[in-house]
Order: C-alpha cells, then structure tokens, then sequence
C-alpha cells in the first residue's frame, strides 16, 4: 500500500497522510483492492488487502516510488524488498483474477499474479534506476513458484519464507510432515537458478529459550550442500540495547539475543566458515560466557534441555509447535535441571569474573520464564475428556435431552488469552456411535440476536462472523488437523490443514452437520 500512496516519499504536511489516502480513493478507487464487490480503501498495509495489482496506473506508481525511496531515502547499495502487505486478501477484480492459471486458482495461490506484478514494476524501475537492487519474496499465498510466469532474472534475489518450518526435524527428514512440504517448497524455487536467501523464524525459539543452535547449523551446512542457490539465511532480532515503545517494549525484546546468543554466535562463525569445529567452538564460547559456571553444571543443563527438547514428539516452530512445557512433562528432568542450575551457580559464584554468575543467574531466570512457566500452564489448562459410546440414537435437534447427553462428560472453564477464566463459559460435551462424532455445546450467549452471521456460502470467509470452531488433531496424524468452522445459521466452513501448507484444503468435505437453539441466556 506504500508504494501505491507514496506515503515514505511524499509531502503531506498540510493535509496529513490519511487525508491524502481519503483524497486518492475519492479520485481514483479503481487503485484499491475490490472486495465482494466494493473497491476496499487501504492505509497502512498490514491486514488490508493488496491494491489492484493489473490496474497499469497502479504499476506506474509502485515502480515510480520505489525509484524516489531508493534514491532520496534509502543507504548506498541497499536492497528494496517487494513485499506486499501482510494478509493474503487480494483484489478479486476481473482484470487481477485473469492473471492466476487455473491450477493456481484451484489451490488458491495468487504466485503467477504476484510476479506479473513484480517483473512488471522491475522493468520500469531498471529503465529509471539500472542500478537499483530489488529482492523478491515468496510468501503466504504466493510462496510457490508461479505456473504462468518467469520471475526477471535481474532479480538482485528471491527470500524463501522458511520461517514456519519444522526446528526439532531435519529439514530432509522424511518423517517430518512440516518439513516435507518445505524441503519441496526450496527444492522447487532452487531449480529457476535465482539467487536465494531463507528467512528463518529463529527468533521464536530465542522468545522460548530452546537449544536450537546445532539445528541451524546442520540446516545451514545442508543448503549449501544440497540447495546451492540458496545464498544464506536471515532471521528476526531485536538488539538487546534497543530503544522500545508501546507494545513492543517487552522482555522478549530486550532478551531475545541473550535467549539465543548461542545460535547468533555460531550462525555467524559457520556463514563465514562452514567447515569450522562445531564441538571445539561450542565448548570454547561457553566456558567463557559462564566461566567455572558450564563445567560445574551449565553444560549438563544445556545437555538435559536439548535433549527433552530434541527428543519428544511433535513438531516445533513458528505457528505450529507442541506446548513447550509438555517438554518437562518427563519423570526427574525437572529436579535435574534445577540441580544442575543449583551446581552451576555455586561454581560460578567461585570465578574471578563476576559474570560468569550473572549469566549463570540470567539463564536460570529465562528456564522460569519460558519452560517452567509454560509446564505451569500445561498442567493448569490441561482437559481430559471420555468420550462414551452412545446407547441410543442421538437427535441432532439443538437439543441436548438425550439420556447419552446427560450420559457425557462435560469440559468447561475455557480462558481469555490473558489467563483469567472466561466471563461467559462454554460446555463440550462428547459420544460416538459407529459412524459419527458427536459434540453438544453449551454456550452462555445472551445476545443471540446480535451474533454476526453474514455469511452464508459453504466453506465462505466464517471468521469474519460470530462462531465456533472447532480443530480435531488425531495423534496418528502428526501435525495435521481438520478446521470446522459455523455460524448460529448452521453454514459450514471445513477443511483439512496439513503442517506447512499455507491454509486448509477447502477440497475437504468433513459432511458434518449442526443444529442451534437458543433462550434468553444461552444457546445450544
């Protein structure tokens, strides 16, 4: 959207920058995305959708100010990232759907419509700037490479977004559902021959303290062996010296580095150096940084947290990981990570440099605040539910008067986001017969009538509606799951989501069906 109303380039002093936008969506809202229908104003990019990315004028202006922020704004040799605005709602237009092939309008990408886009806007840039470095992005629905188009080969590189990928497997485990679909995903962008670079969530394992430093390596030693255009690999990081306001001025922020300082470290000792000893540097850098302390016990405890990292089941990662306190839901790991803490500090507290016990002392505080507290939660927000056979035929009527109804278990006691117990509680309750699943919900909903319920096409956009969803996860399926969503009127949205794919296969038909009654203070 910046790059359509200019809004890092150009003078909006005397009528403000939302006023500017307000004034080119009077004038021109063919610019912006059309949404069911209506022409949708866009700001700040974010959540609102693309512009209308096959209107020619709008390729003018992106190409145009690209070339004013390279050169007014921008550092000498910098690199302009083509990104788009972090959602994937795209304009629905005649003119924009005409650019996706059918076999990407089927899967519901849009890759072969974000290159037209692309290439074309490179093109004009290179006539204005031959100069200008211009990366391009594979991301959300446009990560495949595009069926109907080339991407430019003057490309300065292309960011692979590996950043929901599976850390605990190796990314060519074949075991490893999440990782199949990216070792693909590389495979597929490695073969057009362009330049590449990964972008690597790392920074969600530094906010949750996980030993993921011999990963990243092994994973970096891997690309250059098996995947030779990919060039190196980026992550997010928040410097521990930085400056924050609002919302971002967290504890993560200024301790991401440290929560990860072992994986920064060797990242970049290997970038320069791939054969380097990885054993021989371990060792060295962490007798330093905790002096006597990693002898006495700090080397013991990075051992116990790999391992339980490492070796329990799941998938872990950016969007999808299993709940990192079920790690210590082991008999004795967690007397013996306090123990070998305990040892360290003791040890620690006898070296010369008072650091070596600060960092001792700081890790100790990190375990708290991530594996400990998250165990606390997993054992606190813990649900069993017993599912029993029915006895007799249940009535799908909105009714929950049958004897097995009554028969059932009943989970309650759901939460807000924030830990506090939910004001308006919700009851599951579960049986099966032979062929179906059955759920009863009881909800405490006064405002039936005021449930948002616009939606009325199967597998439609029901998150913008009042509902309930429900996400099925058998233990045989890995990371994959089933999605049913539904609205007070019974209209369904289902689908199968499957670790690394960027959205439920809406191809899915789960059959379910619901029904919804209601009184004065709850619904059914």
């Amino acid at each position: 959207s910046y790059l359509l109303t200019g809004r890092m380039v150009e003078d909006f002093k005397d009528i403000g920058y939302t006023k500017h936008v307000d004034n080119l969506f009077a004038q021109h809202p063919e610019y912006f995305a059309l949404i069911d229908g209506k022409r949708v104003i866009s700001y700040h990019g974010g959540a609102e959708p693309q512009p209308c990315t096959s209107n020619p004028e709008v390729v003018q202006r992106f190409a145009k100010h690209l070339v004013l922020e390279q050169k007014n704004r921008a550092m000498p040799d910098s690199t302009f990232w083509f990104m788009n605005n972090d959602t994937t709602r795209w304009c629905q237009c005649d003119n924009c759907r005409k650019q996706d092939p059918p076999e990407e309008q089927k899967a519901g990408i849009v890759s072969t419509r974000y290159w037209t886009l692309a290439n074309a806007v490179m093109d004009l840039a290179k006539k204005e700037m031959p100069n200008i470095r211009i990366t391009g992005v594979t991301y959300q629905n446009f990560s495949l490479p595009p069926v109907g188009i080339k991407p430019d080969k003057r490309f300065y590189n292309v960011m692979l977004s590996n950043h929901r990928r599976c850390w605990k497997h190796a990314l060519d485990d074949a075991n490893c559902p999440t990782n199949k679909w990216y070792l693909n995903y590389n495979k597929g962008w490695n073969d057009t021959g362009i330049p590449l670079f990964t972008y690597e969530m790392l920074s969600r394992t530094g906010n949750c303290f996980m030993p993921n430093e011999k990963s990243w390596i092994d994973t970096l030693k891997f690309y250059r062996k098996n995947l030779k255009n990919i060039q190196g690999m980026k992550t997010e990081m928040s410097c521990p010296d930085g400056i924050f306001n609002g919302p971002n001025k967290t504890f993560a922020a200024y301790n991401n580095w440290y929560m990860m300082w072992q994986s920064m470290y060797l990242a970049a000792a290997f970038q320069w150096n791939l054969s380097s000893d990885y054993d021989g540097i371990y060792e060295e850098i962490n007798s330093l940084f905790y002096g006597k302390g990693w002898a006495g016990g700090m080397k013991e405890f990075r051992r116990l947290l790999t391992e339980a990292y490492f070796d329990s089941p799941g998938c872990w990662g950016y969007g999808h990981s299993v709940m990192t306190g079920k790690f210590l839901d082991r008999p004795g790991l967690h007397k013996q990570l306090l123990a070998s803490l305990d040892a360290a500090e003791k040890a620690a507290a006898l070296d010369p440099d008072p650091r070596a016990l600060a960092h001792v002392k700081r890790d100790r505080d990190y375990f708290a605040r991530t594996w400990e507290k998250s165990f606390e939660e997993y054992q606190s927000n813990f649900r069993e539910i017993r599912a029993y056979p029915c006895r007799e035929k249940i009535n799908l009527d909105g009714v929950l008067n049958d004897a097995d109804w009554k028969n059932a278990d009943v989970v309650t006691r759901f939460k807000e986001e924030n830990g506090s117990l939910a004001e308006k509680q919700t009851g599951v309750k579960l049986c099966y017969d032979s062929e179906n699943i059955y759920l009863g919900l009881e909800l405490e909903e006064p405002e039936f009538d005021n449930m948002v319920a616009n939606v009325k096409e199967h597998d439609g956009p029901l998150w913008d509606d009042s509902t309930i969803e429900l996400f099925i996860n058998p233990p045989i399926m890995g990371g994959t799951y089933y999605q049913l969503i539904f609205n007070k009127y019974g209209v369904l949205y289902d689908g199968i989501m499957t670790p690394g794919s960027k959205g439920p296969d809406k191809a899915f038909e789960s059959n379910a069906e619901f029904k919804m009654t209601h009184n004065a203070e709850h619904c059914y």
